[in-house]
């Protein structure tokens, strides 16, 4: 057989895998099971220097957790990604052979860490109180306030978890939007609003998580002196229980379709699920000289499982006012359980 040939057969091979995987989702498999999630956790607190994840076959693939000694530059950082259904089910069309299957649901990423000018922990306050006072005289908490008070919950809320707030300790360099610190401080502000709107509702502590893979030891001394605790990927998303708020904006990776794996929360305040469509989308060739392709979804995108979830939820949006800090977001609360 020649190359084009074997071409086209891998191609053939791609696309069958990628119907009956969509056609399994749809059946219920999960793309991030708890258990999955379990298991990696596991591995990494045992800090061994590989960990094993189950690719798309369910076959065991090795992970490196530490970069090996002839890796330049080091430190490097270990992160969790995250594949979502929208990434399984659109092939690049740079590499259409590419075996599908052979992706991981969860891998881990050795990346150079990310330098960057930060602000001394007095500060952090004074920008935190700073921007908490205008969430808190804006109009926007005013009608979330208002809309929490009145709204039959029939699942009382015990915890507020939060995704992708980004870095309270972020200083922003020559060129950069101001908006890269206010909109941190803005959105952590509001998580507190919402618990102090249970607590009161419901006559009992509601204790605030939050994960983000920024974070750095700055950050979490910050979170933590505001009450928040900081948790490390993927403790957040294991976190989450039948009785939870999750919070969570314009994260990179696919929170929602994680959280529609793992468990269904009481509520849930995130970006703004779009009605269903074609989810096998094309992608567009972002440049003619170099074929750079650009995806024809985001990073957290709603798959069909995610907009089957929010069926069970009662909506309505997230207040805005003209200084908006949060984009386009959503309440979602969940409807009686029978």
């Amino acid at each position: 057989m020649d190359a084009r040939r074997c071409y086209e057969e891998d191609v053939r091979e791609a696309n069958r895998w990628i119907e009956e995987f969509a056609q399994s989702y749809a059946m219920g498999r999960p793309l991030h099971s708890r258990q999955m999630l379990e298991d990696i956790d596991r591995q990494m607190e045992e800090g061994n220097e590989y960990i094993y994840i189950d690719d798309l076959k369910g076959q065991k693939q090795e992970n490196r957790m530490r970069a090996p000694p002839e890796w330049s530059p080091k430190p490097r950082e270990t992160m969790l990604v995250y594949s979502s259904f929208e990434s399984v089910v659109n092939n690049n069309p740079q590499w259409e052979e590419t075996r599908p299957w052979e992706r991981h649901p969860i891998w881990i990423s050795l990346s150079p860490p990310q330098l960057r000018q930060e602000h001394s922990l007095a500060d952090m306050h004074r920008i935190f109180v700073g921007w908490q006072d205008v969430w808190q005289k804006s109009e926007a908490c005013h009608s979330l306030k208002q809309y929490l008070v009145d709204a039959q919950l029939d699942i009382a809320i015990t915890k507020v978890v939060c995704f992708a707030l980004g870095s309270p300790s972020y200083k922003v360099e020559n060129g950069q939007e101001e908006s890269l610190v206010e909109r941190p401080h803005s959105q952590y502000a509001a998580a507190l609003t919402m618990a102090k709107i249970f607590e009161e509702k419901f006559g009992r502590s509601i204790r605030c998580f939050t994960q983000d893979p920024i974070y750095n030891d700055s950050d979490k001394t910050f979170l933590r002196s505001i009450g928040f605790t900081p948790l490390d990927d993927p403790k957040g998303f294991l976190e989450v229980d039948a009785q939870t708020l999750v919070f969570s904006v314009s994260p990179n990776v696919p929170v929602k379709q994680i959280i529609a794996d793992v468990q269904w929360p009481a509520a849930m305040v995130w970006n703004t699920v779009r009605e269903g469509g074609e989810e096998k989308k094309k992608w567009k060739q972002f440049s003619d000289d170099d074929e750079v392709w650009m995806a024809p979804y985001s990073t957290d995108p709603d798959s069909p499982r995610v907009r089957e979830m929010v069926e069970h939820y009662h909506s309505m949006a997230f207040p805005t006012d003209k200084d908006d800090k949060f984009g386009d977001l959503t309440i979602y609360l969940r409807k009686g359980i029978q």
